[in-house]
């Protein structure tokens, strides 16, 4: 059913000059009693459209329903109405009828299958007489705690926020406020299950119509629970009974009727323009306590979110003077976006792409991060969770790091862990507005597999006798979970080279020419493996650069600075050049050497002043061949090219 022409509030507050209806289409919905009572009566006051099957069900759960009256209204049968001569279906008419004996339930059931209907009142009676509630103003009794202070706040059934955002109703401060220019209806979510006792609305006005409070378990099925018409002469609930100034602030303070539970409250005031400074809820139990420091990200977690599109959501504007939208996920911590126009709010999601566990989440802000941060997740970007939410004011500092900073507008960082069992493709953050962030990232435990490999090893893929390479395997795509290989290294089939390899490392030794076929395999069990040649070269041609690796047995930590590392090549009649190795990472140091003259080389290295590193240092001599070039590149036939003695020009050496 879709309600128009007024809200379905109208069809229980006893004016029938206020209506409600559906259309295009039928009516069908229900009323809930508040508790199981024997019921008699049933009158439905029709403002229009009352000439087709009109049926009454009863309900203890609303979800299995018993038909107890069912009526033909139209022209002819007017079973059940009241006015049985009207030939004009837009007349108003009533539809009244005694239930069955013993009928009794919590929930009464509504439905006229004409399209287009619209109802004044729905009335029904019971010969009990209804409990007497005192519905005047209870203040906060003792030993109460307050259990909803930073609660994520979700606006419901199409209400639109105005006058400020959602947050600032939680926020503990009188002087911040939020609403809206038509009805309240609103939820706030205590993150579980609690015991509930007490609720204060402190207005900021037009609190001078009926103000409901609802619970629920699952923020879809609600029982309502204090009802109370704060028009003027009547201030049900409310502190002040004399003013006659609806914009005057008032505040709306009811005691919960006893065993009330729930983990949502609903708030609904259906007056306009309403706005509201706070909504406060009570419970004598003492709230759980929640660690909300902030904690780094946890290791062996994948970042998700990275280059991922980032929307506005609500009435968020990205202000375009502090950049655009896409910088909150681009990886790099020197751009950055945040609220504009028109009220500066920031609210917006991520779209991961897919719904992936969620472990974790950061927000790095360049400022005002001393509001409400609340993070929601979702699976279609309509239906939000709020998951994490956190005071970051002064003195309280929830989930932030820098728990000393008495400026605002300085940097600092939001970290949280997620709900455990925490799901979800879309994640949204809502924080203080007018705030500018640098980055937004999500970690996830999920395990982003391997694709493919690209296997390098060295500039030429290619190796003396003896000498040593070092393989790598990049990994694709780059963030994939684990990263990690075995390596294997075989013949080529037909060819007689033979290697060696390190399983784990990568790090390659020739030991006979020809070529073998080097093989990297995922780790992460999906089955990814890829493999490249390598050439195990008899000899090196003349003025054709090699390249070497050497491991280091020890680790440094500051390799540029902590050890020298120098190869010195020994070639015919004596000649004598030294090379020195630079650091690629890691344990591996590479030397790159090109011979001058054709003939018997050697190499050996040292390492200053580590010269117990047996990985960087080889006394025993290694031994090469260089040969004539066979080429047709010019440049390998005349040796390096270098200045010439006047400066002037560049010549062969």
């Amino acid at each position: 059913m879709v309600i128009n022409d007024g809200v379905q509030s109208n069809l229980t507050d006893g004016d029938l000059g206020t209506m409600s209806g559906g259309g295009p289409g039928f009516i069908d919905l229900y009323l809930d009693l508040g508790q199981k009572k024997e019921l008699n009566y049933v009158k439905i006051d029709f403002n229009r459209h009352w000439n087709k099957t009109n049926t009454v069900y009863v309900s203890d759960d609303a979800v299995t329903w018993t038909e107890v009256v069912s009526g033909d209204g139209s022209i002819g049968k007017y079973e059940y109405l009241q006015n049985t001569t009207t030939a004009v279906i837009t007349d108003h008419n009533v539809f009244g009828a005694m239930l069955p004996a013993h009928t009794e339930g919590r929930y009464v059931r509504i439905s006229a299958d004409q399209d287009y209907v619209n109802i004044n009142e729905i009335q029904v009676y019971s010969p009990g007489v209804p409990a007497v509630v005192n519905k005047v103003y209870a203040e906060l009794p003792p030993g109460m705690h307050l259990i909803s202070h930073g609660a994520p706040v979700t606006p419901y059934n199409g209400m639109v926020v105005h006058d400020g955002v959602q947050s600032n109703l939680t926020d503990s401060d009188l002087d911040t406020i939020s609403g809206a220019t038509e009805f309240i209806d609103l939820y706030l979510d205590l993150g579980q299950k609690k015991t509930l006792n007490y609720v204060a609305i402190h207005f900021a006005r037009h609190w001078n119509h009926t103000n409901r409070v609802y619970v629920s378990d699952d923020a879809a099925t609600w029982t309502e629970v204090v009802t109370g018409d704060g028009s003027l002469g009547k201030y049900e609930y409310l502190q002040n009974t004399t003013t006659t100034s609806i914009t005057d602030r008032n505040v709306f303070g009811a005691l919960l009727p006893a065993d009330t539970e729930g983990r949502y409250v609903r708030i609904r005031t259906e007056q306009v323009y309403v706005n509201i400074n706070e909504i406060q809820v009570y419970s004598i139990d003492a709230p759980a306590a929640v660690s909300k420091e902030y904690v780094d990200v946890p290791s062996g977690l994948t970042l998700v979110s990275q280059g991922n599109p980032v929307f506005a959501y609500g009435d968020m504007v990205f202000n375009p003077g502090s950049g655009e939208k896409e910088n909150l996920t681009d990886g790099n911590s020197g751009t950055m976006a945040g609220g504009g126009y028109p009220n500066g709010s920031v609210d917006f999601y991520i779209d991961l792409g897919r719904s992936y566990p969620l472990n974790y989440v950061k927000a790095s802000f360049s400022r005002f991060w001393d509001g409400i941060n609340i993070v929601y997740i979702s699976d279609n970007a309509q239906d939000w969770t709020p998951v994490v939410g956190g005071d970051g004011g002064m003195n309280k500092y929830e989930y932030i790091k820098n728990t000393t900073s008495a400026n605002a507008a300085g940097f600092n960082e939001f970290g949280a862990l997620f709900p455990e069992g925490s799901e979800g493709r879309y994640v949204r953050f809502v924080t203080k507005a007018w705030a500018d962030l640098f980055e937004f990232q999500i970690y996830s435990s999920y395990m982003i597999e391997v694709e493919q490999f690209n296997i390098t090893g060295g500039v030429s893929m290619e190796v003396l006798p003896g000498f040593s390479v070092q393989m790598k395997a990049e990994a694709q795509p780059s963030n994939a979970t684990n990263q990690a290989v075995t390596w294997s290294v075989s013949p080529k089939p037909g060819s007689s080279g033979m290697a060696e390899i390190d399983s784990a490392t990568g790090f390659l030794t020739a030991i006979t020419a020809g070529t073998v076929t080097v093989k990297a395999e995922a780790l992460d069990g999906s089955g990814v493996v890829a493999t490249t040649d390598i050439v195990i070269r008899e000899s090196i041609e003349q003025w054709r650069s090699m390249e070497l690796s050497l491991m280091s047995s020890k680790t440094y930590d500051d390799p540029f600075a902590d050890v020298d590392v120098v190869a010195t090549f020994t070639g015919p009649g004596g000649i004598q050049i030294t090379r020195p190795a630079f650091w690629d990472g890691g344990r591996i140091w590479k030397v790159r050497f090109a011979p001058t003259v054709t003939g018997t080389w050697s190499m050996t290295v040292e390492a200053n002043p580590s010269a117990d590193d047996t990985g960087l240092n080889r006394s025993e001599a290694l031994t090469f061949n260089a040969t004539p070039y066979s080429g047709a590149l010019e440049l390998y036939k005349r040796g390096f090219l270098q200045v010439g003695d006047n400066d002037r020009h560049f010549n062969y050496n």
